[in-house]
């Protein structure tokens, strides 16, 4: 069972990777972070719904009748929806490879919650490693125009967006743990994703408005581009949960190669793609810097893999 976690772990934070870059693309596409994430949400309902009747699976029976499960899966779906929000404005905003790293570091987040509302336990060091993997994130954020209290106050492009995903996303994972007997994977991803639906058109006014800078009308070729995009993250998706549904700290400390891989792709794409859109540092200096971020932040959640398993 550990093992199957940790293979759909690792394999769905390479796809999460790819799409973290996709998105920086896409969100100037369609006119801004809040559209972007109104039309993936709501073309991605279709996908989920057909797989949801495809697997035959039907409405839990302790989803109709347990208030407690209905109140989870509620709060759950709320912790994500906002989750997706404040990541697509941090991407608007950031590189995505300072993205993926802070995603991976939610640990800092997820081991307390984990304490707090699963009564797991962990030796103090666990919380030293902790420590380690955040400062690797904040040093990932610098880049030449930034001072070292700039850096250490997260006012790095997009940086207090991307933490406020790594809370909102902690927190969700924390119910997902506790919903597991309840509800399969299919179903979970499916209701949640009706849910969150719901939720972007209800603030579609209010937050439209304030999130995107300009209204792009919706073109086919743009919808294709989501359709590619969904295929990929909802396959992410289905494989992390299953993997948190299994376990949530090592699921969650495998998360970290998911900053490792977006850090990676992101360069790749900026140094022979193009980097007018990725906007990322490649600099000798900002290179060396921020890659020194990333051995920390991915050293020390190996640290906390490591003595979990041994």
């Amino acid at each position: 069972m550990v093992v199957s976690a940790a293979v759909f772990a690792l394999v769905s934070v390479v796809i999460f990777s790819v799409t973290s870059v996709y998105t920086k693309f896409l969100i100037p596409q369609l006119g801004g972070p809040y559209k972007f994430l109104a039309t993936q949400l709501t073309i991605g309902g279709v996908f989920t719904t057909a797989i949801l009747l495809f697997s035959g699976d039907t409405i839990p029976q302790d989803l109709l009748h347990s208030q407690s499960v209905q109140l989870e899966f509620l709060i759950s779906s709320l912790f994500a929806f906002f989750g997706f929000l404040t990541l697509m404005q941090g991407f608007a905003k950031g590189n995505a490879s300072v993205g993926g790293i802070f995603i991976s570091s939610r640990l800092i987040i997820s081991i307390p919650t984990a304490f707090i509302f699963l009564g797991e336990k962990f030796p103090p060091y666990i919380y030293l490693f902790i420590f380690v993997t955040f400062i690797g994130a904040i040093i990932v954020s610098w880049d030449e125009s930034l001072s070292l209290g700039d850096v250490l106050f997260f006012r790095a492009k997009g940086v207090k967006w991307f933490l406020m995903t790594m809370i909102f996303w902690a927190l969700s994972n924390v119910f997902i743990r506790k919903l597991s007997p309840s509800l399969s994977t299919v179903q979970f991803i499916a209701y949640r994703q009706l849910v969150m639906i719901a939720l972007v058109w209800i603030f579609w006014v209010k937050f439209h408005a304030y999130f995107d800078p300009e209204d792009k009308k919706v073109t086919l070729t743009k919808v294709r581009n989501v359709v590619l995009y969904l295929l990929m993250t909802l396959t992410a998706q289905f494989l992390f949960v299953y993997a948190l549904q299994q376990s949530l700290t090592l699921s969650e400390g495998i998360g970290v190669f998911e900053g490792v891989s977006t850090f990676l792709v992101s360069l790749l794409f900026a140094k022979f793609y193009g980097n007018e859109v990725l906007q990322e540092q490649l600099s000798k200096r900002g290179l060396i810097i921020r890659s020194v971020g990333v051995v920390l932040a991915t050293s020390g959640t190996l640290l906390i893999i490591l003595t979990q398993q041994f």
